[in-house]
């Protein structure tokens, strides 16, 4: 997990960010009573994951988001309405940057 100040955590990889998504989404019945620190690195995951999602389009059929993810999306924008998500962490644009990157790097490698 990589720290970057005034955003949410950034999965290191694929596996980290798979891994951490899947035990929030274990918990979709209960998601208010996740903490923090655990639901910023789960919805960090969604964008690092698929950094084409964006948050905003979490509620309509065509936003591409899984259906499944969708309780995550629900849970950022309760918790960010009760002022505790800041912007910066409700959409966490840094791990899709940081996700694509890697890509980037892979494509540009393999040249």
């Amino acid at each position: 997990m990589l720290n970057l100040l005034d955003h949410p955590p950034v999965p290191e990889s694929k596996l980290e960010a798979a891994a951490c998504l899947r035990k929030v989404l274990r918990k979709r019945n209960s998601l208010p009573d996740v903490g923090r620190e655990e639901f910023l690195m789960a919805w960090s995951s969604v964008s690092y994951l698929m950094p084409g999602l964006h948050p905003d389009e979490s509620g309509h059929d065509d936003g591409g988001w899984p259906v499944g993810w969708r309780c995550l999306a629900a849970e950022a924008f309760r918790r960010s309405e009760a002022g505790q998500l800041r912007d910066s962490e409700l959409y966490p644009y840094e791990s899709a940057r940081y996700s694509l990157g890697i890509c980037n790097q892979r494509i540009l490698g393999s040249r």
